[in-house]
């Protein structure tokens, strides 16, 4: 799904900076261009190659992947409204960080449609 087809349902200031979009099955429906340059820079070929998995949760493995499948059924059963993640982002030049925030974008009816990584 692109952004143009998302960006009318979005929370206003969310579009400019989402950076991926998973449906409910957490299957990724969209990346953008920060996304792109992010997964370049931090082991491209696993973020982005052919040993990438659409199936979010299909990337993790052991404790991160229990971790990360909790973190995900609470947000697409409604414990949680909001999930913020601080990524340390190591680099030969200098130390970095990325706080991704992930939001739920809620159909019709009141259930998860998407959720939002920015």
């Amino acid at each position: 799904m692109a952004p143009s087809t998302l960006a009318p349902r979005l929370p206003v200031g969310i579009d400019s900076n989402l950076v991926y979009v998973v449906d409910a099955r957490l299957n990724v429906v969209h990346v953008n261009d920060l996304w792109r340059d992010f997964a370049t820079e931090n082991n491209g070929d696993k973020l982005l190659g052919d040993g990438w998995n659409r199936n979010l949760l299909a990337n993790f493995s052991g404790s991160e992947r229990v971790r990360w499948t909790a973190i995900y059924q609470a947000l697409l059963d409604g414990r949680l409204s909001r999930h913020t993640e601080q990524f340390q982002c190591p680099s030969p030049i200098e130390r970095r960080s990325f706080v991704m925030v992930i939001d739920r974008l809620l159909d019709d009816a009141g259930r998860v449609e998407f959720l939002l990584h920015y």
